[in-house]
């Protein structure tokens, strides 16, 4: 499994006890740039503290940027693809090209995010911290992968996403789980 941007690596823990002694869950993390300020966010702190405790050897914390491994059969991010979208000069078939190079063919692409208003595309990303899950497909499939589906488990349509997902109580934004298939 490759976890794109773990955060605090709830779903890492879980993706390690899941793959077990067999399997390897990368999460990968933006490289720390070298000329950042010493108090400067370290993405890979948590995810490495995860690593490092007895029963988690199986994971690896890896750069996003450049680093190779042999390719997984699921790749994940959740919650942060809007995130994405906040990086200069971001290209997000860039991204999802990378994202299906790191794929075995028929492997399985998670994307689970906040859900903005329909038609917004990326304006909200990064005031409200959500983006229109049409333009996450848009830019999913022109990277070549197949839209499989979507789970509505997180949907919440009472949410009426013109507030930040911080100003939401935790759990009742609207979230879309979007699955994509590199084809065979």
């Amino acid at each position: 499994v490759a976890e794109v941007m773990p955060g605090g690596g709830y779903f890492t823990r879980i993706f390690s006890k899941v793959v077990g002694d067999k399997g390897v869950v990368f999460a990968m993390v933006p490289a720390r740039a070298p000329n950042a300020p010493a108090n400067a966010p370290d993405f890979a702190a948590g995810v490495k503290a995860i690593a490092a405790s007895p029963g988690y050897g199986n994971i690896r914390v890896v750069a996003m940027e450049g680093e190779k491994f042999d390719p997984v059969d699921v790749a994940w991010t959740s919650l942060n693809y809007h995130d994405f979208h906040n990086r200069p000069n971001a290209d997000l078939v860039a991204f999802n090209k990378n994202i299906y190079n790191l794929l075995k063919p028929g492997g399985t692409y998670i994307v689970i995010d906040h859900a903005a208003q329909t038609g917004s595309g990326k304006r909200d990303t990064g005031t409200l911290h959500r983006i229109d899950p049409e333009l996450v497909k848009t830019e999913a499939v022109a990277a070549g992968f197949q839209y499989v589906g979507e789970s509505n488990a997180l949907r919440n349509p009472a949410d009426q996403k013109d507030k930040g997902v911080r100003e939401v109580p935790r759990g009742k934004s609207d979230q879309f789980v979007y699955k994509f298939r590199r084809p065979m």
